[in-house]
């Protein structure tokens, strides 16, 4: 085969992308973890990928090829939190009273949303994954078969310094 066939052939190649339908969950994590995935997010789309957000905050501006769903309220339960600084103060740890316990609520209710369980009858090819205390998550993960990415951003963890004192 003569190097200019072999360019070319390579050259095709590469141009060659076939849309995913992808599968973003984001369960935990602040705001700044979600709006940290939306560069990624939108130049998938951009390329053609059909992006479906399951995150715990309302969706943001329309863009196309993306369909986000907030999957539980977050300002409801964020309102019932004792303030982790108020904790410390009172000599109080807030990790064992409330990590447990909102994983727990958020994970049932984002298997119980209506939205989430049509979800779950349709296919999809890959799934990323927020690391941010992903264990539920997994469950998706599990019932779709699919490739998956976790992905982790890189964040200080305040909470050492807020609550193991």
């Amino acid at each position: 085969m003569s190097v200019l066939a072999f360019l070319l052939i390579v050259e095709f190649q590469s141009q060659t992308v076939e849309a995913e339908n992808i599968l973003v969950v984001m369960m935990f994590g602040s705001k700044s973890h979600k709006t940290a995935f939306d560069p990624l997010l939108e130049e998938l789309a951009a390329r053609g990928h059909q992006i479906t957000i399951l995150s715990i905050y309302k969706p943001g501006k329309p863009v196309p090829n993306i369909t986000e769903i907030e999957a539980f309220d977050y300002d409801e339960l964020v309102r019932k939190i004792p303030n982790p600084y108020d904790l410390r103060l009172q000599g109080k740890s807030m990790v064992a009273f409330s990590l447990t316990e909102i994983s727990t609520k958020i994970c049932r209710a984002f298997y119980e949303n209506p939205e989430v369980r049509e979800i779950l009858k349709r296919k999809f090819d890959l799934i990323l994954v927020n690391a941010f205390l992903a264990d539920c998550s997994y469950g998706f993960v599990h019932h779709f078969q699919s490739k998956f990415i976790l992905i982790r951003l890189k964040i200080g963890y305040i909470f050492s310094e807020i609550c193991n004192k």
